[in-house]
Formats: structure tokens, C-alpha cells, sequence
């Protein structure tokens, strides 16, 4: 059911291509690819009851771990407490494929959680992404690399796995996994990456030793207001 995660807040932008040498006029009036990473929202939560989609069930209840049930309900609000999403967390929601564990996975962290779990967003709070599914594509049963939180996840999106990290280590010191950034290098293709600045660490580019030694590559790694 709710099986599906957003992973990040950083945004990697691929500009324009310089070849290493004379090419053939490209194919597609494609100039620019913007990738925007978010996290913690489950393809349901926003989307669940979006017209047409493999979202949420009819008259589908989870078990709550107390003997009870928790339905699916829509979120009169926009702020809620956050939901466990570490790796141990998704796979006891994901419990061997039967996808019925969410309500006791955020039971099991905080009591009285597993109401959260259930809830969901419709167009009246989530309308910027409603308008992006209705003149762009959604795809419904996209998800995440791996069960886990934000760091191994966010180096499956420019390295291609997480070099056997499961959980949100700090120090990257010790992975220097080689990136989609260092291929775009290598063929001359100018990119950057924007990450936000705030109190909560997430893994960048940098982090691996091999880009951390290389200056020009640091330099494209740059705050969002730039």
C-alpha cells in the first residue's frame, strides 16, 4: 500500500553538452534535465487518491499491533509528526511483500503514530503536485533504491548504490564509489549540483574522496540561492 518513498531535498542540474568532438546535431530539443530529490512521503500520501493511479485500496485497513485496525483518512493538516524510515523500520512495513506493517512500524517508534501512517493529502493540500501529474507524467509504482533512510539512498542517485551503507553514517570518508558526475566529466557535459544549507547534514558529491581532491568538480556543487 503506502510502499513507495521520496528520498531527498537536493537537486542536480545537467546543462549544456560539450562534445569531445564534432557530433551530429542532437535528436531532442532538450537543452537542460533538472532532477529533484525529495523524501519521506510515500507515493500514497500524496497521490493515493489521484484519478486513474494504482493507489490506495478500497475499504483497506491495516492492523495497528494493538488487536485493531487503522483505515486510510485524508490530513486536515500540513504539518505532522514524522514517520520512522529507517531501514529496519521499512522493511517491518514492508513485512515480506504483504505491505500491512506501516501502521505498526510507526506505532512501534512513537505510541499513537500509526494514525499518521494511514493519513493522506488530496489536491486541496498538495495542489502544485496534482497540477504537475495532470500536464506532466506520474508514475505510480516508481520507488526507492533500497530500504533505508536518506544518505544511502542519496548516493544511489548519483553513484548507483550505496557501497553497502544502510544506514545514515556520517563519515563517507571510506566510500569512494565512482558517480554519474564523474561520467558526465569524462564526455564533457557541464552539470551542477544545488543542495540547501540548514542544520540537518545530507550527503554530497564532496563527500567522497576522489571529487573532494578534484577543485572543479567541488565548484559545482553549490548552494540553492546560487
Amino acid at each position: 500500500m503506502f510502499a513507495g518513498f521520496f528520498v531527498g531535498a537536493s537537486v542536480v542540474y545537467i546543462d549544456s553538452f560539450t562534445p569531445l568532438h564534432d557530433a551530429a546535431p542532437p535528436r531532442t530539443p532538450i537543452e537542460h534535465v533538472v532532477v529533484i530529490m525529495k523524501e519521506n512521503h510515500a507515493f500514497d500520501n500524496y497521490f493515493g487518491t489521484y484519478p486513474g493511479v494504482d493507489g490506495i485500496p478500497s475499504n483497506v485497513t491495516l492492523p495497528d499491533g494493538h488487536g485493531g485496525f487503522i483505515a486510510p483518512h485524508r490530513l486536515n493538516a500540513t504539518w505532522t509528526w514524522d514517520l520512522p524510515h529507517s531501514r529496519d523500520a521499512m522493511l517491518q512495513s514492508y513485512n515480506g511483500g504483504k505491505n500491512d506493517g506501516f501502521a505498526i512500524a510507526a506505532e512501534s517508534w512513537i505510541p499513537g503514530l500509526g494514525e499518521a501512517a494511514m493519513g493522506y493529502y488530496d489536491r486541496h493540500e498538495v495542489g502544485a503536485y496534482w497540477s504537475l501529474a495532470e500536464n506532466y507524467t506520474l508514475a505510480d509504482r516508481y520507488f526507492q533504491s533500497m530500504f533505508g533512510p536518506t544518505i544511502p539512498n542519496r548516493l544511489y542517485s548519483f553513484a548507483g548504490h550505496a557501497g553497502g551503507l544502510t544506514s545514515n553514517a556520517i563519515d563517507l570518508s571510506g566510500l569512494d564509489l565512482p558517480t554519474i558526475f564523474d561520467q558526465l566529466e569524462a564526455h564533457r557535459v557541464s552539470w551542477k549540483y544545488y543542495t540547501s544549507v540548514g542544520p540537518h547534514y545530507t550527503p554530497l558529491p564532496e563527500d567522497l574522496p576522489h571529487i573532494r581532491a578534484n577543485y572543479r568538480m567541488v565548484s559545482k556543487i553549490v548552494p540553492l540561492d546560487h
